[in-house]
């Protein structure tokens, strides 16, 4: 379009300069034709001899005088029209020119912009086939630390399952203690069974270690179990402090309160008692926090106190 716009103002600038070139022809013209009227003028003036053909030369040559006037008049309005035209034309051409320079730095802006672009891309794939090395790095330690925590957990359960053991012997070892100690007393054939009433119609029997309920239901409560049961049927509000479990039940001495080993042996000697007391629902070991454990009878009212009978 820019190419066309040019050549139309070359043409317009050619035709111009034609018009101008004939202008300038005929305005040599007139100056002479009017010479040469002068000339005629004067020698009438001075013969004072005009003939009808010098009359008739002379109405031709004003005739021609006029239409070169007319010619020149027709072709200063043409040279205006294509001088207005021109301004147009270099009008359009200037602004073509100028969006043309505005197209340019806009492109040259686009393409500053997509350089831009293209090494902040560069710089995101860099980052990100980082975070995938760091990805794949830190997958191989998680699975590692999985590996070991897996490890670790085999380890804690096998200690756990010695740790049983261990109580379970050692609780043995108490009973034995015990038994020497004459704490327990042994099993006499044929004697009578004195039973001792407690909440929600239940009996048990401290020298056999028999709790049952008032169906007739029967459990039977050995070692620290039995110990620990007696100890809260006989405590004040069947409450136990640690250190109370800990000494009176598991035979532990204290030095400086009661330490982690000592919470875990006694948390151990409840949960032992809880499982033998499972097929009774209504009574219940609770925690107290910082403090120790305490039985609940959940029918058991405040002013229950039965005393014991017997078969």
């Amino acid at each position: 379009m820019l190419e066309q716009k040019q050549v139309e103002l070359t043409q317009i600038q050619a035709k111009k300069q034609e018009a101008e070139s004939i202008n300038k022809q005929q305005a040599e013209l007139l100056r002479k034709k009017q010479s040469e009227l002068e000339e005629m003028q004067t020698k009438m003036e001075n013969t004072n001899l005009i003939s009808k053909q010098q009359a008739e030369s002379l109405r031709k040559k004003q005739a021609e005088l006029t239409e070169i006037q007319a010619k020149k008049q027709e072709a200063e309005s043409v040279n205006k029209q294509q001088a207005e035209l021109l301004r147009k034309k270099q009008t359009e051409l200037t602004e073509m020119q100028t969006q043309i320079e505005n197209m340019n730095l806009i492109r040259e802006q686009q393409a500053e912009s997509l350089r831009k672009k293209q090494t902040e891309l560069t710089e995101i794939q860099a980052r990100k086939q980082e975070a995938e090395s760091v990805n794949k790095q830190q997958t191989e330690l998680l699975r590692k630390k999985q590996t070991e925590l897996t490890e670790m957990q085999t380890q804690i359960e096998n200690m756990n399952l010695i740790r049983e053991q261990q109580a379970e012997l050692l609780e043995m070892r108490q009973a034995e203690l015990f038994a020497l100690k004459n704490e327990v007393i042994p099993l006499v054939p044929k004697q009578k069974t004195v039973w001792s009433a407690l909440p929600c119609g239940f009996l048990f029997d401290e020298k056999h270690g028999i709790l049952r309920d008032e169906n007739g239901l029967p459990v039977s409560l050995k070692t620290n179990s039995l110990r620990l049961f007696h100890a809260f049927v006989n405590a004040e509000n069947y409450r136990l402090s640690y250190k109370e479990i800990c000494t009176d039940v598991l035979i532990r001495s204290i030095k400086g309160g009661v330490d982690q080993s000592c919470r875990e042996s006694v948390s151990m000697a409840i949960h032992r008692l809880k499982e033998c007391l499972k097929p009774f629902s209504c009574i219940e070991i609770i925690s107290i926090r910082g403090s120790g454990y305490q039985m609940v009878f959940s029918n058991y009212q405040n002013d229950t106190t039965l005393a014991g009978k017997s078969d």
